[in-house]
């Protein structure tokens, strides 16, 4: 149980960490389309 529950939050942590990657590319791409 233990071990499931880990596992779930390594999934999390990795999908929360992929998140200011995205936003930083939107942001780069509004910038590119500004210019």
């Amino acid at each position: 149980m233990v071990n499931s529950s880990h596992l779930i939050d390594g999934e999390f942590r990795q999908e929360n960490a992929m998140e200011p990657i995205s936003a930083a590319i939107v942001i780069v791409a509004l910038v590119a389309l500004s210019c």
